[in-house]
């Protein structure tokens, strides 16, 4: 009778699930009635860009299968230990913008976080191969007002090296070239490659607009932006070996204005040169709309209501003179130099340069500047600087 009692009582033992000393249940895996169990989230994929590779070092995701509240955390690896952006959600999906990336293949995998309680890696994932710029160019952030995606831009004008268009800190710029040499050499330089758009030009320079360290007031809005070697003093084209040029190219001074700096900043912490000042730039576009924008002004005086003619160039977008050339910011109240933002001539011609010249003066020079001309011919103080998309 014992060992039948004692028999009973084992097999009770075995059917049940194991007790730590405490008394609580630590066997087998949770399941969603346990109340810290957090289902993985169920899908990730390309939101921006929209396909691979890529020059974008900041893409968009977006993670599905997750609940309102949820943190959502993306990683680089397949165990999610390398954290490369979060978001919290607020429904059933989350768009999460990563951490700047540097160029390589990339697999992205998720989980989600609730109530300090987090789920296990994803299995879902997505790949992408993040491209490098070409040499000496350098990745400009897209601004979906003018362009979809990322591209990379000459950091420094182009200059003429046996023939082929390069950006390099040596030399000086190509000048007393036409627009469609300017072009030509451009495209010549291989699959990606071509002159600069107003569309590009646009979004580089809004970019450079609200970087507050391009301010001498050091807020965006505040004082005027560098305008750069633009005051005739010297009165030589220059190359990129000095970020101010004063007496000559190769000497900075003793106290270098902070308006003719030769360099802005990016949002990106990137660097371009003579962006402003040096020598003016072709754009690719033509007005073929021939369309009058308005009288000419200093760049921070047109509005909108100001300049109501509208055209479309290249990316067959109507806009407005301060929406297809000006800032994004009203600085109509600025005083002279007028926020270095330069100066606008337009007229019902076809050919736009962009970007102010050794001797455009304070007055009218600026990252904004714009001239709308009819003659496409070489002229002594313009070049040109190329971008690479892929």
């Amino acid at each position: 009778m014992k060992n039948i009692y004692l028999i009973f009582i084992l097999s009770l033992f075995v059917s049940c699930e194991p007790w730590n000393i405490f008394g609580s249940n630590t066997g087998g895996p949770r399941d969603s009635s346990d109340a810290s169990f957090v289902d993985k989230p169920t899908g990730i994929t390309l939101l921006a860009p929209t396909g691979s590779p890529t020059l974008d070092m900041t893409p968009e995701l977006t993670v599905s299968g997750v609940e309102s509240g949820d943190t959502v955390k993306v990683y680089s690896d397949t165990a999610c230990t390398t954290e490369v952006g979060s978001g919290v959600a607020t429904g059933t999906s989350v768009n999460i913008i990563l951490n700047s990336q540097n160029p390589g293949s990339y697999s992205f995998y998720s989980k989600r976080i609730k109530e300090d309680n987090s789920s296990v890696c994803s299995t879902a994932s997505v790949d992408l191969v993040i491209s490098a710029c070409p040499t000496n160019f350098i990745p400009v952030p897209h601004n979906t007002e003018y362009t979809s995606d990322d591209f990379c831009v000459a950091k420094y004008e182009m200059k003429d090296v046996t023939g082929t268009a390069t950006s390099q800190i040596s030399g000086d710029p190509e000048v007393s070239i036409n627009l469609a040499d300017a072009t030509t050499s451009c495209s010549n330089l291989g699959a990606g490659y071509t002159l600069i758009s107003n569309s590009q030009w646009q979004t580089i320079a809004r970019d450079i607009e609200l970087v507050s360290s391009n301010w001498d007031g050091g807020v965006v809005g505040t004082g005027n932006l560098n305008t750069g070697h633009s005051d005739n003093d010297p009165s030589v084209i220059c190359d990129a070996s000095q970020e101010y040029v004063k007496t000559d190219c190769n000497n900075s001074g003793t106290e270098p204005n902070f308006k003719q700096k030769r360099t802005h900043r990016l949002s990106n912490t990137e660097v371009i040169w003579d962006f402003s000042g040096n020598v003016s730039e072709w754009v690719i576009d033509p007005n073929t709309g021939s369309t009058d924008y308005g009288t000419t002004a200093y760049i921070n005086a047109i509005t909108s209501a100001s300049h109501t003619a509208t055209g479309s160039l290249s990316d067959s977008v109507n806009r407005s003179a301060k929406d297809q050339f000006g800032p994004i910011g009203d600085y109509s109240a600025l005083a002279s130099p007028h926020g270095g933002m330069g100066y606008g001539e337009f007229g019902a011609n076809v050919a736009i340069y962009r970007g102010s010249s050794k001797g455009s003066g304070f007055q009218a020079s600026g990252i904004f500047t714009v001239k709308v001309t009819g003659n496409t011919s070489a002229f002594t103080n313009l070049g040109y600087r190329c971008v690479y998309s892929l």
